[in-house]
């Protein structure tokens, strides 16, 4: 559970090193082509299931208070 969870956060913040780590891996024969597809397809129905929206007016105002908070060290 704890691989899944680490690849899963590695995939997340930064894609283009864990594409290049499961190149790696594939020419390392650390995974296969029926994994590496497995692995790409299950990706992509991830990347499908989640879209970008516009922030609200309010949530816009909210991490304006935040950041201001936090730089002026208000507790």
């Amino acid at each position: 559970m704890w691989i899944e969870l680490l690849a899963e956060r590695y995939r997340q913040t930064i894609p283009k090193e864990y594409l290049r780590l499961l190149k790696v891996l594939r020419e390392s024969g650390a995974l296969t082509n029926k994994n590496l597809e497995r692995i790409l397809a299950a990706n992509r129905g991830i990347e499908r299931k989640y879209t970008q929206i516009d922030k609200s007016h309010l949530i816009y105002e909210l991490n304006t208070l935040v950041i201001n908070i936090i730089q002026n060290n208000i507790v």
